[in-house]
């Protein structure tokens, strides 16, 4: 993004565009600057300005819906019984592109009363889905059978690759 603002903020020179690169870029410094020297459209940069504008935007209203989000978590009864357990030494992922800028598992602690994180292979975001799809009434699939058949079918529901899935039932369900 350093190289983008530069660009759009009028410098053009490959030398300094390459000095603003990240660190975890692999190419040589040599290869850099060639790819970083051009002829640089009037017109071209204006795009770019435009579109930069637009991710900005885009990034003040993800900030916005993460504090609509926050406020109404905040709203949700308390279900827990003292602090959020620590994670126990499991080692977490990092985080995804899209986890929000709060704190997101103590507000599903607290609404739940269980870290649902602590299950291998459940992040924050994979409960809160979880949550907001099934909610938190236990007696709704009084079987784990009932629930795996629920998850199933949701699944085939679920869009692929922008086309929604030909239902197929085996015998067994």
């Amino acid at each position: 993004m350093r190289i983008i603002r530069a660009l759009v903020g009028g410098e053009h020179n490959p030398n300094k565009l390459a000095a603003l690169a990240d660190n975890r870029i692999k190419s040589s410094r040599a290869q850099l600057i060639k790819a970083l020297t051009g002829n640089y459209r009037v017109e071209q940069i204006f795009i770019l300005q435009q579109e930069l504008a637009l991710y900005d935007f885009y990034q003040q209203q993800l900030e916005a819906l993460d504090l609509e989000i926050e406020q109404c978590l905040g709203s949700f009864p308390s279900q827990a019984e003292g602090s959020l357990p620590s994670t126990g030494g499991k080692k977490r992922r990092r985080p995804r592109g899209n986890q929000p800028a709060f704190d997101l598992r103590s507000h599903l602690y607290r609404i739940s009363g269980v870290d649902f994180t602590q299950i291998d292979g459940l992040d924050v975001l994979t409960v809160q889905t979880i949550i907001s799809e099934v909610g938190l009434d236990s007696n709704r699939f009084p079987t784990v059978k009932q629930f795996s058949s629920w998850r199933l079918l949701m699944s085939r529901l679920s869009h692929h690759r922008g086309k929604s899935q030909e239902l197929h039932f085996s015998r067994s369900g």
